[in-house]
């Protein structure tokens, strides 16, 4: 009784272990069937259809299935309709992933080619043009200075050969007594001058190179380049230092060996121009003084006499008439306290000096308050106080100064001979 229930027993758990498994196999071809079925279908239709099209297929594999086992494969799959159920693992996998997720990867992307094409793009806009350019532009511009200097140097070697000639021709020049000594000494200055002058020529020829410098070989020997330029460049400027010392002292030996022949020339027109005998005392001191400053050398000093000679010279020829200055909203005259005594008053009349086209002409004229000589075009003079008003009152009648002219300058003499009372003094300012 026991083994025929315990048999019974495990024929059904058999049985039951069976159809479960069948079941479990249904459930599993409904799930890929599924996919077939149109997804229109109500949810009924869809049960029916999907039974139907099971059924079928494990008849033709010859299999009987019972409509308990597929309605419990039914309620199997719909317990797990909306259960998600990833997919397994693998390459498929992971580019359906990048595919659904192609946007964001292609923003990524798209950001980061933006942020290294920025960062690239400002390298090279604001680092590595700029460092081109640069080097660019030293590359040209050492190149020309290369060029410049081979022409410095070829022009102050004609320079050098012009200055030889020079020195030749000032050592074989008739000089007078007077000056020779200084002349020679300055001469033996001009030929040491220009003996160091050929021998930085010389050193600086020897770093002449070509402008050869290129982009390409600047990093490498452009450095190089520079320095050998640097050092060529002061080797030029120290020539034309000595150079300039040569010029300077051929020209003053040439000033030196001019000035006794020009200081005589100035000396006797002047004296031969001069009408008044103290101007010859004058003419005679300035004379004496250059010459005595040519004998130690001194062209600078010896220049400035002959200078005054010549100053005392055009005075002696010019001639002009000094007329009173009666022009509107101009003054005819002013009145003056001098700063040592202001108590009293200085009367002046103001005046100019007219040539014979009656055109204004500038003369020298030294201030009696602060003994300055300026050249100018209106001048003062003082005059008694009863010249001054004779004259105020004239103006003040109708506006017009009858007579206007007061003295002439004539040729011969440096002084103008007044024709009424005046006092000497002179001013320019007022």
């Amino acid at each position: 009784m026991t083994d025929t229930n315990g048999g019974a027993a495990s024929a059904a758990d058999d049985v039951r272990l069976t159809d479960v498994m069948l079941a479990m196999d249904v459930v599993d071809s409904l799930r890929h069937e599924e996919a077939l079925v149109a997804r229109a279908l109500n949810a009924d239709e869809r049960e029916r259809v999907l039974l139907e099209r099971v059924r079928s297929a494990y008849q033709a594999q010859g299999i009987e299935v019972s409509d308990e086992t597929l309605a419990a494969g039914v309620r199997a799959l719909k317990e797990r309709e909306f259960q998600y159920e990833p997919p397994p693992p693998g390459l498929r996998t992971r580019l359906f992933r990048a595919w659904v997720n192609r946007g964001g990867i292609g923003r990524g992307v798209g950001l980061f080619g933006l942020v290294a094409a920025t960062i690239g793009g400002g390298y090279y806009g604001f680092v590595e043009l700029p460092a081109q350019r640069e080097r660019s532009e030293a590359v040209q511009a050492l190149n020309v200075a290369i060029d410049v200097a081979d022409v410095d140097l070829q022009t102050l070697d004609q320079r050098r050969q012009s200055l030889t000639a020079a020195l030749e021709s000032g050592r074989s020049a008739d000089r007078d007594t007077a000056v020779a000594a200084a002349a020679d000494r300055l001469l033996d200055d001009a030929e040491a001058s220009l003996e160091s002058a050929g021998r930085y020529l010389v050193d600086a020829s020897a770093l002449s190179q070509a402008a050869r410098y290129t982009d390409d070989n600047y990093g490498r020997i452009g450095d190089a380049g520079a320095a050998q330029l640097s050092n060529q460049r002061a080797l030029l400027d120290q020539a034309k230092r000595a150079l300039d010392a040569t010029e300077t002292a051929i020209n003053g030996a040439g000033q030196l060996s001019g000035l006794p022949d020009r200081l005589r020339s100035l000396r006797d027109d002047a004296v031969a121009l001069a009408v008044p005998s103290q101007v010859d005392n004058d003419l005679e001191a300035l004379y004496r003084e250059g010459i005595a400053a040519l004998r130690q050398g001194d062209a600078d000093t010896a220049q400035v006499r002959a200078a005054d000679l010549q100053a005392l010279l055009g005075e002696l020829q010019r001639n002009y008439v000094v007329s009173v200055v009666s022009r509107p909203n101009e003054r005819s005259g002013v009145i003056r306290a001098p700063e040592s005594n202001l108590d009293v008053d200085n009367y002046y009349l103001i005046v100019e000096a007219l040539d014979r086209s009656g055109r204004p002409i500038a003369v020298d004229i030294r201030s009696e308050e602060d003994g300055l000589v300026k050249r100018v075009r209106v001048w003062g003079i003082r005059v008694g106080r009863a010249v001054f008003e004779r004259v105020r009152d004239d103006k003040a009648d109708d506006g017009i100064i009858q007579s206007r002219q007061i003295g002439r300058k004539a040729r011969g003499y440096l002084e103008p001979a007044y024709d009424i009372p005046v006092q000497g003094g002179l001013i320019h300012e007022w």
